[in-house]
């Protein structure tokens, strides 16, 4: 199972931290963060190829909050889970993060996870997915 996590560039310590936890928690799970993140030509044709190519989706939001290229992978993300039910779609809260008053209408599941590398939270993450 490949999951995508989508994250704010300025919290890319958060998201390679969680993904080292996750794949301590769960070593065969493949974790991929959003190659947009990393200033990848033809952002949105590679947004919505990473978005297809996964088998789940996690929007991370740390302090720095939500980024504008974060919005368009949650978008594309949310229209494939009304495609498809069984691809899940998922927002964590890392830290006292706030959910952004801009996405409380995709209506996503979220989970607060003040510390990523809380492996009681992450297998409950997993569970989630």
């Amino acid at each position: 199972m490949e999951l995508l996590i989508s994250f704010n560039f300025d919290d890319v310590h958060l998201a390679e931290a969680l993904r080292a936890s996750l794949f301590l928690v769960q070593p065969d799970q493949q974790i991929v963060l959003s190659p947009a993140c990393y200033g990848a030509v033809f952002f949105e044709e590679n947004i919505a190829a990473g978005v297809y190519e996964a088998d789940a989706f996690l929007l991370l939001i740390g302090p720095k909050g939500v980024s504008r290229w974060q919005e368009i992978e949650c978008g594309i993300a949310r229209e494939r889970n009304k495609q498809d039910s069984n691809f899940p779609v998922l927002a964590v809260l890392a830290g006292n993060s706030q959910v952004p008053q801009n996405l409380i209408p995709f209506g996503m599941s979220w989970i607060k996870l003040p510390v990523v590398t809380d492996r009681t939270m992450l297998r409950r993450l997993l569970r989630e997915l």
